[in-house]
């Protein structure tokens, strides 16, 4: 290690000394092929590929028992959602304003239920004609905009129509029943009495409290229009479609125009009564619920799939591919299975790199993307190292490939050398493996990759409350879905930092200090040469610790393989040469300084 450290450290500058008549940009130019393009050794590359390789063999090995359940025809994420994903994933429009009016004409509720009942149960059987669509809505548009005075008059529209099993019944869309027509009667009748008493008050809205007779019998006309459009709902999705109204009430947003909405109610009117504007050729207010009922059935039915009208997406679908979207068969899931683990083990060994390397990252896309529900930050790492190294000349060095491409030499050497040719060439191949622009540029896109990910990270973590109190680290402690909690030692460690709570207040203050230090400063200290080999060393201990405190063995293995990135060559072939005996013909080296290396 002090060895590692003392040649790292003493590597010069990555500037070199330019002619002093060159121009400014002639040296920026100079600097910049020579950080990206200068030939260098690839032995780190195959350090990495051989680590990468057997990392990846572990994960696929991993899924073998349970492959028909994660990857068949009906696994975790089945055929036909699969086959949707790809043909009608809704991609949303790059909003280009502080506002999301351009991009959605109306956000549609959360859960999946109450979707069916608001779009498909009622809206679709509005009336189709606009006027008559906007008069049987009336009631909901001249509501009052202060939101507890409008939920007032939901709740009383609510009231005509359903009412509550049992009053000790639980409040779920399956313990309401119909209003009968007396109670509706009875309920419209205060509202349409000449003067409202006292005790009335208590059931009728605010807001209503001081109309004149005759504004409250039109409302009373209106409210019946209205709830004339649920007469075919049953009592469960009225309540549901009356729960997400309330809940639009609460919701603001932005507006630019005088006639923007200024809630998600606003804009859910907007969206079930609107009509397209002549005069507004590009009024991206809309488009407005369809009147045509068919076009309107396939709308409704896509945003409550998608949670996005089609007709303001940006594209349908996803350019993804799987080979397992065409294989289902059990058996030949499993031979082609038994392949991809063959073709993997390749890879790691080195043998036909340059095809293996290409086929291991698309088995590995293949895996992702035909079940991502169960995809994490392991597997994509996992695809960002096996990209690189797929167009990496990663098999260039410590591989099968460099080893057969030296046995080759050698019985070329002895030809050309009985046959008296230059032997140059294979002396050249045996010497080493052979610097490589290529390698150069792959290892330097490695690390400004790595570096935008830990300085991604580092600054995401400063939004959050937990990493300034100090508390993320205990909250990874404590949570039983990360920690090793089931291993008796670590338990009595987090029932001893509970017991002393000094203790514990050190050390969850040095873990969050020591992780937002490191990799905020990481993608700016990492490139002196002195600070280099430090950083690379707490980078190894950061996900040492998260392997270990997490249970995220397999993402910090993946981790430390980019890391390796900074690793110089002539560092990894130190470590190669380690206990290694000199040959007999090897004539004794001179002790000297450390050597000055480049990475």
């Amino acid at each position: 290690m002090i060895q590692w450290v003392t040649v790292m450290a003493n590597q010069p500058s990555q500037q070199s000394s330019f002619p002093p008549s060159e121009s400014a940009w002639s040296r920026a130019a100079r600097a910049w092929n020579n950080f990206f393009f200068k030939p260098s050794d690839p032995t780190t590359l195959g350090l990495m590929r051989i680590c990468a390789g057997i990392f990846t063999l572990y994960v696929h090995l991993a899924h073998t028992p349970d492959l028909y359940h994660f990857f068949g025809p009906t696994g975790w994420a089945d055929q036909e959602l699969a086959t949707a994903l790809r043909k009608e994933y809704a991609t949303p429009h790059v909003s280009w304003t502080w506002t999301d009016q351009q991009a959605y004409n109306i956000v549609p509720p959360m859960e999946r239920r109450v979707r069916q009942a608001f779009l498909l149960n009622w809206a679709q059987h509005l009336p189709s004609d606009p006027g008559r669509r906007r008069e049987a809505l009336e009631y909901l548009l001249t509501l009052p905009p202060n939101p507890a005075h409008a939920g007032e008059g939901l709740a009383f529209a609510e009231y005509l129509l359903i009412r509550p099993k049992t009053e000790t019944a639980r409040p779920t869309s399956d313990n309401y029943r119909l209003a009968t027509d007396d109670e509706r009667r009875q309920l419209l009748g205060l509202l349409t009495k000449p003067t409202i008493e006292p005790v009335d008050k208590n059931q009728l809205p605010a807001f209503v409290h001081d109309l004149t007779l005759e504004r409250r019998q039109e409302l009373a006309r209106s409210v019946e229009r209205f709830i004339a459009t649920m007469s075919r709902t049953a009592p469960g999705d009225i309540a549901m479609v009356f729960l997400h109204l309330n809940q639009q009430l609460t919701v603001p947003i932005s507006a630019r125009r005088e006639t923007d909405p200024r809630s998600e109610f606003q804009r859910t009117m907007l969206f079930l009564t609107g009509q397209p504007d002549p005069n507004l050729p590009e009024d991206d207010r809309g488009p407005f619920l369809p009147n045509d009922l068919d076009e309107r059935r396939q709308v409704l039915e896509y945003i409550t799939k998608w949670m996005m009208d089609p007709r303001k997406v940006y594209a349908q679908g996803q350019y993804i591919f799987s080979f397992w979207f065409h294989i289902t068969d059990p058996k030949a899931m499993a031979a082609v299975h038994v392949g991809v683990l063959a073709v993997m083990a390749l890879f790691a060994l080195g043998l036909w790199t340059r095809i293996t390397s290409a086929l291991t990252w698309i088995a590995v896309v293949s895996y992702i993307n035909r079940c991502q529900q169960m995809v994490f930050g392991m597997d994509t790492m996992m695809n960002i190292a096996v990209l690189y190294l797929t167009i990496a000349p990663s098999g260039a060095a410590l591989s099968l490939d460099r080893w057969l491409e030296k046995r080759r030499a050698r019985q070329e050497l002895e030809k050309a050398r009985r046959e008296r040719r230059p032997t140059a060439e294979w002396e050249a191949i045996l010497a080493g493996p052979r610097p490589s622009a290529l390698a150069t540029f792959v290892t330097r896109c490695i690390q400004i990759h790595f570096c935008f990910i830990y300085a991604a990270s580092g600054l995401s973590k400063l939004k959050g409350p937990a990493w300034w109190n100090h508390q993320a680290i205990w909250n990874t402690f404590a949570n039983p879905e990360f920690s090793p909690v089931v291993f008796e030692p670590f338990m009595q460690f987090v029932i001893l930092l509970s017991q002393h709570r000094w203790l514990a207040e050190i050390l969850m203050s040095f873990g969050a200090v020591y992780t937002l230090f490191l990799e905020i400063s990481f993608p700016f200290l990492v490139w002196r040469p002195l600070l280099r080999p430090y950083m690379i060393m707490g980078g190894v201990l950061l996900h040492t610790g998260i392997a270990l405190l997490m249970g995220l063995t397999v993402f910090g293995l993946f981790m430390l393989v980019l890391l390796m990135s900074f690793i110089p060559p002539e560092t990894v072939r130190r470590w190669l040469e380690l206990g290694t005996k000199p040959t007999e013909t090897a004539s004794p080296t001179p002790v000297s300084r450390p050597e000055s290396v480049r990475v």
